[in-house]
């Protein structure tokens, strides 16, 4: 069973009889986007191709390279009678050669063939790609299809549901992991406790509080996800603006770590 919110089921229900020939699902991590490409390509058609970000020889990031979409020109060549999809999961980390190429397909469609494109930065898309595409921004589900989806997955502790509908915020993807990988929700557990020691802190609390994370960038980038996703929800519920500045040195400090700045150095100066 999928768990999606009312209004993307009617959109989605109301596209089965002429589906478009691109579509651009977009949300944030945990939202389950692949899962529901795959039920989208199941309702309107035929799924045939899933492309997918892999490591390079050259490189440990995870990308799209320009010779996967055009392995596409090949594969999508035959004419079929009825609709058939191929999923570009991730599809931000498109090279630009390969967004260009992937463009030239959905300038030239083959046949019957469509495309479901899944980001969670549809900003990093050319905008000629994000023009071409129906764009849907996929909400998240409701708290009572939240708890009903930790009830079918067996979670009925209602102290670690609590924790659990907290921390996804309505993404059944996020949902379902934390139910079903202990260790992570420990770990996942173990981080909001540090959120709040962060939050409540003094410079120092906040400094000594994310060096715990600067071992790896990917660690550390993860923590302040976590840390931004929170203070965003504080704000909304209680505006201020030394939260607001807060949430600004931390996208500051997101930016400089993924534009391979020094993890340390770069807390450091964040909590100046």
């Amino acid at each position: 069973m999928i768990y999606i919110a009312d209004s993307l089921a009617s959109s989605l229900s109301a596209l089965s009889e002429t589906p478009p020939q691109a579509v651009l699902l977009s949300g944030p991590r945990g939202r389950g986007l692949m899962h529901l490409a795959k039920y989208a390509a199941d309702q309107w058609g035929t799924l045939e191709h899933i492309v997918q970000p892999v490591s390079s020889k050259s490189s440990t990031a995870v990308s799209i390279s320009v010779e996967a979409i055009r392995d596409l020109y090949t594969q999508t060549k035959t004419k079929s009678k009825t609709a058939t999809f191929v999923i570009i999961h991730d599809a931000d980390t498109m090279s630009l050669p390969a967004q260009n190429a992937l463009l030239k397909l959905l300038e030239e469609p083959a046949g019957n063939t469509h495309f479901i494109l899944t980001t969670h930065s549809p900003d990093k898309l050319l905008t000629t790609v994000r023009s071409r595409c129906q764009q849907m921004v996929v909400p998240p589900i409701t708290i009572s299809q939240s708890r009903e989806l930790l009830q079918s997955l067996g979670q009925t502790d209602e102290t670690k549901q609590r924790q659990m509908l907290f921390v996804a915020e309505g993404n059944p993807a996020e949902l379902f992991r934390l139910a079903s990988d202990e260790p992570y929700f420990k770990e996942v557990s173990r981080q909001i406790e540090d959120v709040k020691q962060f939050v409540s802190g003094d410079s120092y609390a906040q400094l000594k509080t994310l060096l715990k994370y600067s071992a790896t960038r990917p660690q550390c980038l993860e923590f302040v996800a976590r840390l931004l996703t929170v203070m965003d929800r504080l704000v909304v519920s209680s505006p201020k603006t030394s939260s607001i500045l807060r949430i600004e040195k931390l996208i500051e400090l997101k930016e400089a770590i993924e534009a391979n700045g020094n993890i340390r150095l770069q807390i450091a100066a964040s909590v100046v």
